[in-house]
């Protein structure tokens, strides 16, 4: 799914959301939460798990990132600034 590819290309950025996915595919996003629908998750939940997913990741393999020796809460600021909070939250939930 062309969706998916954006925001694993695009996870860094903290303005990531599904409107600025939508706007980045010219779709609307009705289109893209109905796309989503078909995958069993919506796209917010995809975008969440995919930074959960990468900061784990990086503090497993230090080698994959560049913030080496970071905390999961230095790890969620890397991947989500705006939301720093409940990422880190969402990890911990996980653990």
């Amino acid at each position: 799914m062309q969706a998916k590819a954006h925001i694993d290309h695009h996870l860094h950025d903290p303005t990531l959301c599904p409107a600025s996915v939508a706007a980045a595919l010219h779709v609307s996003l009705r289109t893209l939460y109905r796309a989503f629908d078909e995958q069993d998750q919506p796209a917010a939940a995809w975008i969440r798990q995919r930074r959960l997913e990468r900061c784990r990741r990086d503090l497993i393999d230090p080698a994959h990132s560049s913030n080496t020796g970071l905390s999961p809460p230095g790890q969620t600021e890397t991947w989500s600034r705006p939301r720093c909070l409940a990422l880190y939250n969402c990890w911990s939930a996980r653990s």
